[in-house]
């Protein structure tokens, strides 16, 4: 019987529950610039996201086991608890469940334009979890795949919207499109770091990172674009805010650059390791700085700081591993102080 609930604690574990923080930052964010959303209703969305978040997660692990048996044997080993037999079923299932849950969400809203809305937006959610792990079309187009995973911070917010009392209009509106860009231009500028730990597996499979490649050969015109539009969006959100809190938008770039400094500085697979928790890190807090200057209202504040705090204890505790530790942000600022390297390709090549 013990072994049996160490098993289901690896699973569940393996399923990365944290990351549902990371979704509800967004869509508390969404939600209160709608007008707010009943505590009932809350709830339910709140219990949506765990099970959404667990359901890609899962599915992400049976995908890539090719690779994650070269590059993440810990997490293979707590993934395959019950073995492929057992985990494929149980995938179906949650996203079964997920698809389940979605129209009941859908069913509680009021207005057949709103429930349209929502079956929409729910879809895409739900063709985004599934496409980026499955199927050939993103597996051949690196940057389209890249693109879909940086969706995923910006669809949780455009979530709450839709699941609010009221949409917003006018300068509501502006800042709302804004925050957006901006959410999904640093997430597509940062969230390939998370490849970094993987590049071992991956050349085993034939695949290479786009955006390992992107930093280890120089940003380039497309980086130097992105960070045009990202300051332009900061900017926006900062001049078209109603709130003293807008200004928190121009913290969001610093933060993503700091990623990718700390990239190029990565010589070991301890590094990168440290670099990747420092992305998620990085994530999590732009999205809430994200919140913070598009809602600007100081109740949201709170919500934002019981994410952070659910973060925190789940990368912790129910986190298939503790990378997230004093260690490793005391790694991060032995980076910040190292001299950078040339070419990251030529220190990836030692792993």
């Amino acid at each position: 019987m013990a072994d049996f609930a160490r098993r289901v604690g690896q699973l569940l574990r393996v399923g990365s529950p944290r990351f549902t923080a990371l979704y509800c930052t967004g869509f508390l964010a969404g939600t209160t610039l709608a007008d707010g959303i009943s505590v009932r209703l809350l709830a339910a969305w709140l219990g949506y996201w765990l099970l959404f978040c667990v359901a890609v997660e899962w599915l992400n692990r049976l995908v890539d086991l090719p690779a994650d048996r070269v590059n993440q044997p810990q997490r293979t080993r707590m993934a395959l608890s019950f073995g492929v037999r057992t985990l494929r079923p149980l995938i179906v299932a949650i996203w079964l469940a997920v698809a389940v849950w979605s129209m009941a969400l859908v069913c509680t809203l009021h207005s057949p334009p709103r429930q349209v809305t929502a079956a929409v937006v729910l879809s895409i959610n739900i063709a985004i979890g599934i496409g980026y792990s499955i199927g050939r079309f993103a597996k051949r187009r690196p940057k389209l795949a890249l693109l879909l995973l940086s969706a995923t911070t910006v669809l949780p917010m455009v979530t709450g919207v839709v699941a609010g009392a009221d949409i917003p209009t006018g300068r509501e509106l502006v800042v709302l499109v804004a925050g957006a860009l901006l959410l999904g231009t640093s997430s597509l500028a940062i969230a390939g770091a998370k490849d970094l730990t993987d590049i071992v597996g991956d050349r085993l499979i034939g695949y290479q990172s786009p955006w390992v490649k992107i930093i280890g050969s120089g940003p380039g015109r497309n980086a130097v674009a992105l960070l045009a539009v990202q300051i332009i969006a900061a900017i926006v959100i900062a001049v078209a805010g109603n709130s003293a809190f807008a200004v928190v938008a121009l913290a969001v770039v610093p933060l993503e650059l700091a990623v990718v400094v700390l990239a190029t500085r990565g010589r070991s697979m301890a590094d990168f390791v440290a670099i990747r928790e420092f992305m998620y890190l990085v994530t999590m807090s732009n999205v809430a700085l994200t919140g913070i200057a598009v809602v600007g209202e100081v109740d949201y504040l709170a919500m934002v700081a019981a994410c952070l705090l659910a973060w925190t204890v789940l990368s912790r505790y129910a986190h298939w591993h503790r990378q997230f530790s004093w260690t490793v942000l005391q790694h991060i600022s032995t980076l910040a102080r190292r001299v950078p390297t040339s070419v990251l390709a030529t220190s990836t090549a030692r792993l």
